[in-house]
């Protein structure tokens, strides 16, 4: 009796048939390794794109610290310094009140020095305006105030009649070194029994001019 071995022969033919798989597979082992590598690679991109942003991220976190510690630091010297000049400011401020008080001193002697030298130099005015109100007095009439100041003279004083005020101011008009002559006011008085006008005179001067003496003067006295 023949036996046949089918199993054998079946796995062989299997064997015979499987090997020019494997090694039709190891033929086209090259192209399978691209596509993985290609693979690989798509996949190592978002990686690769992942690090750069971080990277980026972490720069722009450095460059941000480092204006804030500027800024920081710009502020702290800015905030020194205003103290310093805030302590300057305190520091000084009673020589500034020194210098103003100064000031004003100077200011009140110089209008003082200026008015001593208008009183000067109006003495001789004053002398003779005195002198011509004294002359031109009509009888019955007496002055009670007489002021002068650098628009003219103020005259307070008592008449009997306004016709004696009216000839008082005519003289003065005439004779005087008045510009012009006029009554401020005059009033009804009594006083005892005794009735009388009381009357305010305005009499102005003209304008001021130094003799010329005084003004070459000057020079001379320096040298």
């Amino acid at each position: 009796m023949i036996r046949v071995n089918l199993i054998k022969a079946d796995r062989g033919e299997a064997a015979d048939h499987v090997t020019p798989v494997e090694d039709a597979g190891a033929g086209r082992g090259k192209p399978g390794r691209k596509k993985a590598d290609k693979l690989k690679a798509k996949a190592g991109e978002p990686a690769r794109k992942t690090s750069l942003g971080n990277l980026i991220v972490a720069l722009a976190v450095v460059l941000l610290g480092a204006l804030a510690l500027l800024q920081s630091r710009a502020l702290s010297r800015e905030r020194s310094l205003l103290s310093a000049a805030q302590d300057d400011v305190r520091r000084l401020q009673p020589v500034v009140d020194k210098l103003d008080e100064i000031e004003w001193q100077k200011l009140y002697l110089e209008k003082k020095v200026g008015l001593i030298r208008d009183l000067r130099a109006q003495q001789g005015l004053a002398v003779g305006i005195l002198d011509k109100v004294s002359r031109d007095i009509p009888e019955w009439v007496w002055l009670t105030e007489l002021v002068l100041n650098r628009a003219g003279v103020l005259i307070k004083g008592r008449a009997l009649s306004l016709v004696l005020v009216s000839d008082f101011v005519r003289d003065l008009e005439r004779s005087g070194p008045f510009a012009s002559v006029g009554i401020v006011n005059t009033q009804q008085r009594t006083d005892a029994g005794n009735s009388y006008i009381e009357f305010t005179l305005n009499a102005t001067l003209p304008p001021y001019v130094p003799p010329s003496g005084t003004a070459a003067a000057a020079p001379g006295a320096s040298q």
